[in-house]
């Protein structure tokens, strides 16, 4: 029994895998905020595991110089919660001592590696349970092929997915090439540029991604639908090239904008954010097209009022009265905070959507655990798929998403356990609708991950910076991802920030090359023949890049 006099009931069973399953649970269950475990840590025990990242639970740390690196944990504290942008994850760890460990669900959680107490390890999640899997089958090899049966084999996307790939950040249709020649052409003039150039060099090219803004609307990405001004004749430009031996993938995001944000807020078909749970909306399914659903997220918006944090009163006021103010600015947050208290009080149903619509810069997340919400994105999502779009680079799933006990999903679970979660669910819509239009041939990539979505997709290393920390960052996390189980990997080639430098780029090719995943971008939005520094036409950059591709 627990000091509080609640029944503890341990469960050790053997499993197919050679270790052992081990399940801790209370009765009652009630009240129960988080449980852990502390295991004993030899001095010269070494572990490997848990996060893509190289260091650190956000992107700041690993791009400090002064920062020392490696595939090693010891000594880290790990929180288990995605944020982005270098963001797989797996509650999962590979000792020196010869065994594995693996926490199964997705509560958030954190783990100590030795970092508090040289002498012990202990991890802690915030489930009212604990069940963890232990894998002692000695060599490195046998402990993840052991870890693999519990999550489930990696996605093996097609063969020409295996080739490189070319990509830019942002397309613009222009009148001319990148020598100053005039071009009149159907399609996009830098998608045209591009094919024709790496085909001119003998660059080899399966691959060819377009990322946002590629759709209408203010973020470039509104209801699927292309952007006629800066790709025109959409469907003739993939059939083309799908005729250059080249397949396309599209940027998607699991938020909507424009009229599919109006879309799912009337329906029900939203997950609220962050900034929505501030404003009291914490469970979904609220439909705003009754007055039931208006009237109950309005009585949350009045009562949330006061609580709001300064930060979010100042958005507020830039948002929706057009004045800016300074968070620190104690009398002007009072002020703004009185005048929007009043609004709220005296808002209509139709003011009220707009409000929300405005909450997160006009995006709305789309709440993955609703049957009915998951069809409806799934018939715009096919709208594309039509058009002979080949997969997606599935962004941001990790950025807006609540990790707050008290927010709730369609399905009743806390955004607590929802949070990572998240990803595994959006990659696995994105994956129905997409098999069910391509068959097998097809390819997703996600930027987060957690133990789950290797079943669906292949994935990227972030928004590494362009630097040669960039790189070492990711030379460790293609390892790491292997250890994770997702093999099947790549990263921006050059570093994801502008601008390119030139022995970046060079020595970045070559690592890209031996990765699953070889995607050549965005290289500032430009190529070794147009590049933004001297040599403009780069005769090495372009051999190094013919050579390793």
């Amino acid at each position: 029994k627990t000091t509080d006099g609640r029944k503890a009931v341990v469960k050790i069973e053997p499993r197919e895998h050679g270790g052992f399953q081990l399940s801790l649970r209370f009765e009652p269950a009630e009240g129960i905020l988080g449980v852990g475990e502390v295991l004993k840590a030899a001095p010269d025990e070494h572990f490997h595991g848990l996060t893509e990242r190289a260091v650190g639970n956000d992107d700041h740390l690993p791009r400090r110089p002064d920062v020392k690196v490696s595939l090693d944990r010891r000594g880290q504290h790990v929180k288990m919660l995605t944020v982005g942008t270098i963001s797989i994850y797996s509650p999962f760890y590979l000792s020196s001592a010869g065994y594995g460990l693996f926490v199964e669900g997705t509560w958030t959680g954190e783990f100590d590696m030795a970092s508090q107490d040289p002498e012990r390890v202990w991890f802690r999640f915030d489930g009212p349970d604990l069940s963890y899997h232990v894998f002692p089958a000695g060599t490195p090899e046998k402990i993840i092929e052991a870890y693999a049966k519990v999550v489930g084999p990696a996605f093996l996307p097609p063969r020409w997915a295996f080739g490189p790939w070319r990509w830019r950040d942002e397309h613009v249709n222009l009148d001319t090439l990148y020598d100053g020649t005039p071009y009149r052409g159907p399609i996009n003039s830098q998608v045209y540029e591009d094919v024709e150039m790496m085909k001119k060099l003998e660059i080899p090219c399966s691959v060819y991604w377009i990322d946002r803004p590629w759709a209408k609307g203010q973020w470039g990405y509104e209801a699927f639908e292309w952007d006629s001004t800066r790709f025109p004749h959409a469907r003739e430009m993939i059939k083309w090239l799908d005729s250059q031996g080249m397949k396309m993938l599209v940027w998607i995001a699991p938020w909507v904008v424009g009229d599919m944000a109006r879309e799912a807020l009337l329906n029900g078909y939203f997950l609220p954010s962050i900034r929505m749970s501030y404003l009291g909306i914490k469970e979904d399914g609220i439909k705003l097209s009754t007055p039931e659903g208006a009237e109950k997220v309005h009585k949350a918006l009045v009562a949330a009022v006061d609580k709001l944090p300064a930060r979010l009163i100042a958005r507020i006021s830039r948002d929706l009265f057009d004045q800016r103010i300074s968070a620190q600015d104690v009398r002007a947050v009072r002020r703004a905070r009185r005048k929007f208290r009043d609004f709220v009080q005296g808002m209509s149903p139709q003011q009220l959507l707009d409000l929300l619509l405005k909450v997160d810069g006009g995006r709305v997340l789309v709440d993955f655990t609703n049957k009915e919400a998951v069809s409806w994105w799934h018939s715009y999502v096919s709208k594309v798929l039509k058009d002979g779009v080949a997969g997606f680079k599935l962004d941001r799933s990790e950025e807006i998403v609540p990790w707050s006990r008290d927010v709730r999903a369609s399905d009743g679970r806390s955004l607590a356990e929802i949070h990572n979660a998240y990803p595994v669910q959006y990659v696995r819509a994105t994956y129905e609708v997409t098999k069910k239009h391509r068959g097998d041939d097809f390819v997703l990539m996600p930027r987060a991950g957690y133990t789950g979505s290797q079943r669906y997709a292949v994935f990227w290393g972030g928004d590494a910076t362009n630097t040669f920390l960039g790189l070492r960052n990711m030379v460790i996390a293609v390892q790491r991802n292997a250890i994770l189980g997702f093999p099947v990997w790549g990263s921006d080639t050059g570093g994801y920030a502008k601008p390119t430098h030139r022995e970046v780029l060079a020595r970045w090719l070559g690592f890209s090359a031996f990765c699953p995943i070889m995607e050549v971008g965005p290289t500032s939005d430009r190529a070794p023949w147009g590049m933004p520094f001297e040599p403009h036409y780069d005769v090495e950059l372009i051999a190094t890049w013919r050579m390793y591709a």
